[in-house]
């Protein structure tokens, strides 16, 4: 079975409706997206996803998802699980619950969505400024041990599909520590860190062959080694990067990357619909 892997999007329109034609160009009907997908309050928010929607359904493409750290958690929450244990978001996006468990092929997967955001504070003060105008950071957004215990009582998993990626992952570390703490507050940085951490559990105890996730801003492949198992570690680009879209073969589990530049995506990426 092959699937198509789509990285962070943050609403931005047209790299979504871009990265839908290009999976119908390569005959792929499903799609897995690893979070901070643009699922945001408001009146143009709807009015995008009622597009977008219809895309897909024209194209007979479904999108599968687990929610990231930007995507909001109110209208997440206010979701009831379905027969299956989606979350309709609408008939052709559909979110995972944290801990939901589905098969891809004949591959059993672990869908453990969610981070926390290292610039929480920032968020939290521009609200404050705009009145309470548009929500930017929603608390139930970083991953618990309730999550972690839900999750990882079915046992194994073939697959994990999460937004934050496990710790002891050499390009993130150094990446990460490169970086530098980029001014954010001690205690996000923290906040940030737990988060990962519970990730981090889950990933040990369910011991996965692959982890794909998105949540960085850069590709990721490389191989975990832990105690017992090894893990391919896959991580997607953000929205108009050449990285950001993938396909993935379910029976070998591996990965073909499928381009998503396009002309003119950098300027694309300033106006996503939740700032207008």
């Amino acid at each position: 079975m092959r699937v198509g892997l789509m990285g962070d999007m943050h609403g931005n329109s047209s790299a979504i409706l871009h990265a839908s034609a290009q999976f119908r160009a390569a005959d792929i009907d499903l799609i897995v997206q690893v979070g901070d997908l643009g699922i945001w309050p408001g009146a143009k928010a709807r009015e995008m996803w009622a597009e977008i929607n219809g895309v897909l359904a024209r194209a007979g493409q479904t999108l599968l998802v687990a929610p990231g750290n930007h995507d909001d958690y109110d209208q997440i929450d206010a979701l009831r699980p379905d027969a299956d244990g989606w979350l309709r978001f609408t008939s052709r996006v559909w979110l995972a619950p944290r801990g939901h468990r589905t098969t891809l092929g004949d591959k059993s997967v672990l869908w453990l969505g969610g981070a926390g955001s290292v610039d929480r504070t920032w968020r939290v003060q521009r609200e404050q400024e705009a009145l309470g105008a548009r929500r930017l950071w929603w608390p139930q957004e970083a991953l618990t041990a309730e999550d972690v215990a839900r999750a990882i009582a079915p046992g194994h998993a073939d697959i994990m599909v999460c937004h934050d990626a496990p710790l002891g992952v050499k390009s993130i570390e150094e990446t990460l520590a490169a970086k530098g703490p980029s001014g954010f507050e001690q205690a996000d940085l923290e906040y940030a860190h737990k988060s990962r951490e519970w990730l981090d559990s889950a990933f040990a105890t369910v011991k996965p062959s692959l982890l794909v996730h998105g949540h960085f801003h850069f590709p990721v492949d490389e191989v975990v080694c832990r105690d017992g198992f090894e893990a391919r570690i896959f991580g997607l680009d953000i929205e108009h990067s050449p990285n950001a879209l993938a396909v993935l073969d379910t029976e070998d589990l591996s990965i073909e990357p499928l381009s998503s530049a396009v002309d003119g995506g950098a300027q694309a990426r300033k106006n996503p619909a939740f700032l207008t």
